[in-house]
């Protein structure tokens, strides 16, 4: 039977005791994306030289230097943003676009050149597209999980591997509930439903042993990918891994049904023991969390600004 640690006790009695060092935010947040627009869902480049944000609605790609020094526009598509993922080299992007006519969506998957601007289309417009694409086969593959399962694609272009690092397996949220486990050549190997409820988004450890996995509700679980084990770190929204794979940043947030009424950024050990508030601001919405490549910073999007901030990080 799999077995699932609540710490609950554990992180409460750590709070209140004080001796543990914890995460924290080095001085005030700083705004690096320009007034004017909207811009949200930062994700930091693997080689930590640009930010990819987006705007309203998750339409079309910017990306921001991390200081703020050099801002611009990669593509004008619609709903691209929403979940983008940068291939290892930090030189493409990978998105779902979509298009509408006549009131009807139709869907693609794209790869972005952040150097060129040009856009690579990989797979044909379709009506019907609710997953979203990830990397896998150390970015040089593409998978979809479809209502025919999963779905691999070459990609159109060379991708460069970081050959300092093996390749990776990938980890796909499939269908109502589960994952699936992927080899680095795109080939399936294993599926887990480790926990009950309809899985969002699905972020592999550094380490390849782990995964997070967002439920639908807003609770976060670490899954250990070979003996099943399960850990439940309580609420959060949009995981993301530290480098080093002890943490686990996300959002906390509260609505009415229908909008987000308070949202901080917190920080959670991998093993549940620990929940740290970083950003706790009860007049400000902080979203979205992303992580330098060196663990150094963090950014975040808020909501009533509506710009992207970055500020420096210590861990524990």
């Amino acid at each position: 039977m799999k077995k699932i640690m609540i710490l609950a006790s554990m992180v409460m009695g750590l709070a209140l005791s004080g001796v543990h060092a914890q995460p924290r935010l080095l001085g005030e947040p700083q705004r690096i994306t320009p007034n004017g627009r909207s811009y949200q869902q930062p994700v930091w480049s693997p080689d930590g030289a640009w930010i990819a944000v987006t705007g309203p609605r998750y339409n079309g790609i910017f990306l921001v230097r991390p200081d703020g020094s050099e801002f611009k526009q990669i593509t004008t598509d619609a709903a691209v943003g929403f979940r983008m993922q940068w291939s290892p080299d930090g030189r493409f992007l990978l998105g779902r676009a979509a298009r509408w006519e006549r009131r009807r969506r139709y869907n693609a998957i794209k790869i972005y050149d952040i150097v060129t601007g040009q856009a690579h289309q990989v797979t044909e417009e379709r009506t019907f597209m609710p997953a979203l694409p990830v990397w896998a086969g150390g970015n040089a593959r593409i998978v979809l999980y479809a209502n025919r399962g999963l779905e691999v694609f070459e990609a159109p272009i060379p991708i460069s591997l970081r050959k300092s690092s093996p390749l990776p397996l990938a980890v796909v949220a499939s269908g109502q509930q589960g994952i699936e486990i992927l080899a680095p050549d795109g080939q399936k190997l294993k599926t887990l439903n480790p926990i009950e409820g309809r899985y969002l988004k699905t972020e592999i450890s550094p380490d390849g042993s782990r995964a997070v996995i967002e439920v639908i509700g807003g609770h976060l679980y670490v899954v250990h990918l070979e003996t099943e084990s399960v850990v439940s770190l309580g609420a959060g929204e949009n995981p993301v891994w530290s480098p080093d794979g002890r943490w686990i940043l996300c959002m906390v947030t509260e609505d009415d049904g229908h909008r987000i009424l308070a949202s901080d950024i917190w920080a959670i050990r991998a093993d549940g023991s620990r929940r740290v508030n970083l950003t706790n601001t009860p007049d400000q919405i902080e979203m979205d969390p992303t992580i330098s490549p060196d663990g150094s910073a963090i950014a975040f999007s808020e909501e009533h600004s509506r710009a992207v901030y970055v500020a420096k990080i210590q861990w524990d």
